[in-house]
């Protein structure tokens, strides 16, 4: 057997954002999730540094001398993360494009994707060109995608399953 032992599936997901504000507000008042905690700040200048001497957030988020905050929030089955890093200032501002290493997306499943599509783009969200029309003989089996973005240029995606209206 392979991979990862007792993998159970996915924990959670988390995007960085500039805003936790902003951010709390679109992912719990437009895509319906709920704020379940917040944490920080963090600031690696006041933490201990670890055994090899990397500062706390250098050693466990790969960002050295990061100041950030977070925040949690529940979307259905998932639990979303929201990063915010204060310093260094560069990670906020860099406005990073889906090619760039790193970038992910969350896939939210939909009854309707169209019925989807009409809420998201009445509340002003940026939607992309589709659906996408997955052929039953795919690997993933058929379905409907469309993709859509947060505030930040974050990827999202509908996606809507077999049995499911139009």
């Amino acid at each position: 057997m392979s991979g990862i032992p007792g993998l159970q599936g996915i924990d959670h997901v988390a995007l960085t954002v500039p805003d936790l504000d902003e951010a709390t507000r679109f992912y719990c008042d437009v895509i319906g999730g709920t704020l379940l905690y917040e944490l920080g700040p963090f600031d690696a200048r006041q933490m201990p540094p670890s055994d090899d001497g990397l500062d706390w957030t250098e050693a466990h988020l790969d960002v050295a001398d990061a100041l950030l905050s977070f925040r949690v929030v529940q979307l259905g089955s998932v639990v979303l993360e929201l990063f915010s890093y204060q310093r260094p200032a560069e990670l906020s501002a860099a406005g990073l494009g889906d090619a760039a290493p790193g970038h992910g997306h969350i896939g939210f499943a939909v009854d309707d994707i169209a019925a989807a599509t009409a809420y998201l783009l009445d509340q002003g969200v940026r939607v992309l060109s589709g659906p996408i029309d997955v052929p039953p003989e795919a690997p993933s089996g058929a379905m409907l995608n469309r993709y859509f973005a947060d505030p930040w240029g974050n990827q999202l995606e509908l996606t809507q399953r077999p049995g499911h209206a139009h």
